[in-house]
């Protein structure tokens, strides 16, 4: 399994790339990583603070996802141009940086190996400290 992250903090996903003003980066983080992926499923998330600051890129997930939903023939068409299609593209949605500091307090109180208690403790710590909670 390959799970690709397109992480933003106080940003937004670009609404085009440098080589295709017509496709957004969540597009283009699909084809590279599902092409990066070969036979393996792929997953793809856009981690955001919240949707006030990346709404474009919230907005562009989720539509994703109701194409996916109501048959992805509409959202397959966005890649017309690969052979074969994405028969490795497994889904896709949003994740929170609120998410990622819960999963890291979490772990930090969970796991049995010190180092990495150690370790979630401090990026949990760094998160917080960041306002994000």
């Amino acid at each position: 399994m390959i799970l690709v992250i397109e992480a933003k903090y106080k940003s937004d996903i670009s609404a085009g790339t440098t080589h295709n003003k017509e496709r957004n980066q969540v597009l283009r983080n699909i084809d590279v990583g599902s092409n990066y992926a070969g036979k393996k499923d792929f997953y793809f998330s856009l981690l955001v603070l919240d949707e006030q600051y990346s709404p474009i890129g919230v907005r562009t997930v989720n539509q994703y996802y109701e194409e996916i939903v109501q048959g992805r023939k509409q959202f397959v068409e966005h890649f017309q141009y690969r052979k074969g299609g994405l028969q490795n593209f497994k889904g896709l949605g949003v994740l929170y940086w609120k998410d990622i500091t819960e999963i890291f307090n979490d772990c930090a109180g969970n796991v049995s190996d010190e180092f990495e208690s150690f370790v979630a403790g401090q990026a949990c710590d760094w998160l917080v400290g960041k306002e994000i909670r």
